[in-house]
């Protein structure tokens, strides 16, 4: 149940979560009750996932196993031993250019193939991508947490990102999204506007998207967020790819 101490994300905080699963959520679906709570996407999608994980472990049958079985993921049997790339996020927005290059060589001598940058100003954004790229060519992609206005989205676009995540405010309309995804070179990742697999979908068939952020905590847990890989997956060369799960 990854949650925060404070409020201000998208999810409840962690004294709410665990508080609703104490008092409601645990024996409701203890009760055979198993419907997610209104505003506890968190506390819901854990249910949901310790709920699977007791169902598979008196099967024998691992998560794995179990989503290739029903093809969830829309993978073969011969992936389950295949590597997963790993993308290293800087988190702290006020990073120095300095110490971005620094970590960023750090995190590629680790094995990072692609790191991600959040950032709120772009022109301190530029700054730490011209350091950065003065030590390692890996992709690199920037995360706006819903902070830019379109203007300042397009301000971003020549910068050579692999994708622009979560540039305009969660709860922005599709329309909205989509017209500033066709204006831009640069595709558009979504994380905080996808709360479920049918968020996605219209995410999808609105143009609003070209990368999907998956959370299975916030999107009701990881059989809902296989959902959304294989939504991704069925776009092909489409619009969409899943470029990140958590």
């Amino acid at each position: 149940c990854p949650t925060l101490s404070t409020s201000g994300y998208v999810t409840e905080t962690t004294d709410e979560a665990w508080r609703a699963l104490g008092t409601h959520l645990a024996p409701t679906w203890l009760a055979g009750n198993r419907v997610p709570a209104p505003g506890l996407p968190a506390a819901s999608a854990a249910m949901a996932d310790a709920t699977l994980d007791a169902r598979l472990r008196c099967r024998g049958v691992s998560l794995a196993e179990h989503l290739v079985g029903s093809t969830a993921v829309g993978a073969s049997p011969g992936t389950l031993s295949s590597a997963v790339q790993w993308c290293a996020v800087i988190a702290d927005v006020s990073v120095t250019p300095a110490a971005a290059a620094r970590a960023a060589r750090d995190a590629v001598d680790a094995g990072a193939s692609m790191l991600k940058y959040k950032f709120a100003d772009p022109s301190h954004l530029r700054e730490v991508i011209a350091a950065v790229r003065g030590v390692t060519r890996v992709g690199i992609a920037a995360d706006a947490n819903g902070s830019l206005s379109p203007e300042e989205a397009r301000a971003v676009d020549d910068l050579g990102l692999v994708y622009l995540e979560q540039p305009l405010p969660d709860g922005t309309p599709w329309s909205k999204l989509a017209h500033l995804t066709g204006s831009l070179a640069t595709p558009v990742c979504l994380d905080e506007s996808l709360r479920s697999p049918d968020a996605l979908a219209d995410a999808i068939s609105t143009g609003a998207i070209d990368v999907a952020s998956i959370k299975a905590s916030r999107m009701g847990g990881v059989l809902n967020a296989a959902t959304a890989v294989r939504l991704c997956a069925a776009r092909g060369g489409g619009r969409c790819a899943a470029g990140g799960i958590e």
